[in-house]
């Protein structure tokens, strides 16, 4: 999985007789241990890059312009998300803005009445 550097293995319990798994009253008769949480692959993620959705294009037609935002963000042990210089992702940084809508723009077809009396 991308981004997942690190993480946590939680142990749950629950009340269970054989296969079955029970609702929790049926073991009341017993103190239900904690339950246990450990560190686990506890390294940081390289940074990359995180991509925002393009805005809308400028025109229609004719040729117009969407930009969206791009951030190098890098996940740690100590931050779940930090937001890093650029220079720190070694891959090129994605593109911010591009052209759109480059077809030509025409015209359309309209009508109009004109009534003749006679």
């Amino acid at each position: 999985m991308e981004g997942v550097c690190s993480g946590i293995k939680r142990a749950k319990y629950h009340c269970q007789q054989g296969l079955q798994i029970l609702n929790d009253s049926a073991c009341m008769s017993v103190v239900k241990p904690m339950d246990h949480v450990k560190k686990c692959r506890a390294y940081d993620c390289p940074p990359s890059w995180e991509l925002e959705p393009w805005s809308s294009c400028t025109k229609t037609c004719g040729g117009g312009v969407r930009s969206r935002k791009v951030v190098c963000w890098q996940t740690t042990v100590t931050s779940p998300t930090e937001k890093q210089l650029s220079n720190f992702c070694s891959t090129i940084q994605p593109a911010t803005r591009e052209s759109c809508n480059l077809e030509t723009c025409w015209g359309a077809w309209k009508s109009t009445y004109n009534i003749e009396y006679k």
